[in-house]
């Protein structure tokens, strides 16, 4: 078995890291070839997730319709007094409609028919 040495850590490095920390430099990056496969496979997971998004979103929409209508039919208290006054209306002309019919009948049995 040969075992391989490791070389002796240099103080060169932290000397290096020392002066750029101190003077930042730009460091230039050689650019990455991206084939055509990788980038048709990254278009097609981008897509994919787009399409999630999209669900997604159609559902909380869904979801934060329903709630909302919800609150905004329980907290607004302008509704709620249309509401109330629309159900004494209502109350109003049953009572008229059945007094109406009272009568109607009160005039058909005096008739004797």
């Amino acid at each position: 078995m040969v075992i391989a040495k490791r070389p002796a850590k240099s103080t060169l490095g932290k000397k290096k890291i020392e002066k750029t920390n101190k003077i930042t430099k730009s460091i230039k990056t050689k650019p990455t070839k991206i084939t055509k496969a990788q980038s048709k496979s990254t278009k097609r997971k981008i897509q994919k997730l787009d399409a999630n998004i999209e669900e997604i979103n159609e559902i909380t929409g869904l979801l934060g319709s329903a709630q909302s209508k919800s609150q905004q039919n329980v907290l607004n208290v302008k509704a709620l007094k249309d509401d109330l006054k629309k159900d004494e209306d209502a109350k109003n002309q049953k009572k008229l409609v059945d007094s109406d019919l009272t009568n109607q009948l009160e005039l058909l049995t005096g008739m004797g028919l």
